[in-house]
């Protein structure tokens, strides 16, 4: 599952974690804040999403999208589907920006669905709780 990795997604979670690491460092306001996992912690849940029982893949707190791009390997893995979400307007930018076009896969600009090779992934902004139970 890490072996082949698109290009595009290698490049933009490289990216997150430079951003990442800055905010850290310059004090930016934690709500603006990426805080998004380290790249071990990525690998981890990829694995653990992979071996998971079927079903869906449930993401809450989308931020910019780094932790979705990992989940997003463990769906191509296993043919799941996965559904992000995510409550503040400026993460939700970040998130479309998060997974590359090219090579990758494409957002649906009209319904936020995404379809990296292989992986249906909906990213909905707001509040997951009257979702989850579906």
């Amino acid at each position: 599952m890490f072996h082949n990795i698109p290009n595009p997604i290698l490049e933009r979670m490289k990216y997150l974690e430079t951003v990442d690491a800055r905010d850290r460092q310059d004090g930016t306001p934690r709500m603006q804040r990426l805080r998004q996992i380290p790249p071990e912690t990525g690998k981890f849940l990829a694995l653990m999403a992979a071996a998971a029982p079927a079903g869906k893949v449930i993401e809450v707190g989308t931020s910019a999208g780094y932790s979705t791009l990992w989940l997003a390997l463990a769906c191509r893995q296993s043919g799941r589907r996965m559904t992000t979400f995510e409550v503040l307007d400026e993460k939700v930018k970040l998130a479309k920006e998060a997974v590359p076009q090219k090579s990758a896969g494409r957002f649906s600009r009209s319904n936020s669905k995404y379809e990296p090779s292989g992986v249906s992934l909906s990213l909905k902004k707001g509040n997951c709780s009257p979702s989850v139970g579906n």
